[in-house]
């Protein structure tokens, strides 16, 4: 028999079992956090030699892109067809001649007369002109017209590209020429150019067509004079 003081007992502690099997069990379930995307600085300005790289701003750029209706309509037509156009062999003896070397002799007694300081302005003029190479890499660093595939259709890349076939003459014919006359050390001379080339070019133009165009601009009129001042002195 239970007594009535353990009876007692036995109910309290059932009391307390039933109260234990009735707390609320809290589950865990551990979810990943989503991640967070990483913090993106702003971009600087990218800074190479002293120059700012790719500086225009965007309102300029889409400017600069609007224009190729123009280039297609106004400065395409301006380039000439090669097949109408003055090539460096028309200044030329004709190689193919029986009697080129009579013509060459006569070239060279021509040029006999020349001053030393023409032929040191000629040779600088041409080396110029035979470092074309390195103009047309410059003009395509320029953002919203070089040409992306070096045969892209554009009007601004077909421009490039034409503009400097027709640029090629002019060091070719001149580079006959001083070899012809055997005036100048074409060897020393042609190391000069390859250095040159080599050397690259760096007007300082920022990746920007409008610095690029202000400086070719201003480069090819003073070509243009030097070249009238030449021929009013001659």
């Amino acid at each position: 028999m239970i007594s009535q003081k353990s009876a007692h007992a036995v109910a309290k502690q059932g009391v307390k079992t039933q109260i234990v099997s009735r707390q609320r069990v809290v589950r865990c379930h551990a979810i990943a956090a989503t991640e967070r995307p990483p913090t993106v600085k702003a971009q600087g300005p990218i800074i190479m030699n002293g120059q700012v790289l790719h500086s225009i701003s965007q309102e300029r750029l889409e400017l600069v892109q609007t224009l190729g209706p123009h280039l297609e309509s106004q400065v395409l037509p301006l380039l000439r067809d090669p097949t109408k156009s003055w090539q460096p062999s028309d200044f030329l003896p004709e190689s193919s001649d029986p009697d080129f070397l009579d013509k060459v002799h006569e070239l060279r007694k021509r040029t006999t007369v020349l001053p030393d300081d023409y032929l040191v302005v000629f040779v600088g003029d041409m080396i110029t002109e035979e470092a074309l190479p390195t103009y047309m890499a410059m003009l395509n660093t320029l953002d919203g017209v070089r040409d992306e595939t070096g045969a892209a259709p554009t009007p601004w890349g077909r421009w490039t590209r034409e503009w400097t076939a027709e640029e090629n003459r002019h060091g070719d014919l001149m580079n006959k020429y001083m070899y012809l006359t055997g005036r100048v050390n074409m060897h020393a001379i042609e190391v000069t150019i390859q250095n040159l080339i080599g050397s690259g070019m760096d007007p300082k133009t920022e990746n920007n067509p409008y610095l690029g165009f202000v400086y070719t601009s201003f480069q090819e009129r003073a070509t243009k004079v030097r070249g009238l001042l030449k021929r009013c002195r001659s």
